[in-house]
């Protein structure tokens, strides 16, 4: 479960809290960053992101599934 959006398809990670509560823990850590893929992507099948000056390529299937190539 992500956070508050903030308008932009990012999201801030939610709050956890011990001893349960409403909804149960992500399955994934969600203490970084969360992005929106339809926000990300603005409606294309490929995004170009770089890290650490190379580029790499996240795709989204005809399956509906993400690869990230160099």
């Amino acid at each position: 479960m992500t956070g508050e959006k903030n308008g932009t398809g990012i999201s801030e990670p939610a709050s956890h809290t011990a001893g349960g509560g409403a909804s149960s823990p992500p399955a994934r850590n969600d203490d970084g960053l969360v992005l929106e893929w339809e926000a990300m992507s603005a409606g294309r099948k490929t995004v170009c992101i770089r890290y650490r000056g190379m580029d790499y390529q996240l795709r989204e299937t005809r399956n509906g599934k993400l690869i990230l190539t160099k």
